[in-house]
């Protein structure tokens, strides 16, 4: 049977940033096996905790679709582990910083409405395969999809706030060599 290392990481144990670009510092060395292995399997699960995040529709229409100034769909999550990864990315032409992605939930009509999250299950997104991490600082960022900028909460008018609500994430790390 193999082991799984399972990190549960909320945004408020930051050591610096903001709960949409948070730097952690996890000591790897202390937690993962100091053996020969050096390959993991990484699955995750988020959530964030509940905030307006609404959208706020702009006055110009396009044909038959509204144009919106703020929008929230789905968010991508980067995270840095300062370490090589077995993915790539073509936009960067490098190594992908792609964890995964969450889905914002359905959101109520209500101005009033703050019950908006966003989350993903562990096995929403495909595994992320990396080298054990050899520093100890871990960086987690949160991307509006829809403008490809961090993600924020808004207020009940639908302005955008600096940051997004607090989150909890729980990465699992799977050895996959001996």
């Amino acid at each position: 049977m193999t082991k799984t290392y399972n990190f549960y990481i909320n945004s408020s144990d930051r050591i610096s940033g903001t709960n949409n670009y948070a730097l952690f510092n996890i000591l790897w060395d202390n937690i993962l096996p100091k053996n020969d292995i050096n390959n993991y399997k990484v699955s995750f699960s988020f959530q964030t905790s509940a905030g307006y995040y609404k959208d706020k529709v702009s006055a110009v229409q396009n044909g038959n679709y509204t144009l919106y100034d703020l929008c929230y769909s789905n968010i991508k999550i980067l995270v840095n582990f300062n370490t090589s990864n077995n993915t790539y990315d073509t936009s960067t032409k490098s190594q992908s910083l792609i964890l995964g992605y969450a889905n914002r939930d359905i959101q109520n009509a209500s101005a009033l409405s703050i019950g908006n999250t966003f989350s993903c299950w562990s096995d929403y997104n495909p595994p992320k395969y990396i080298m054990k991490p050899s520093t100890n600082v871990f960086t987690v960022q949160l991307i509006n999809m829809y403008s490809n900028n961090t993600l924020t909460d808004t207020n009940a008018a639908g302005v955008a706030f600096t940051d997004c609500t607090p989150w909890t994430m729980i990465l699992s790390l799977e050895p996959i060599d001996k």
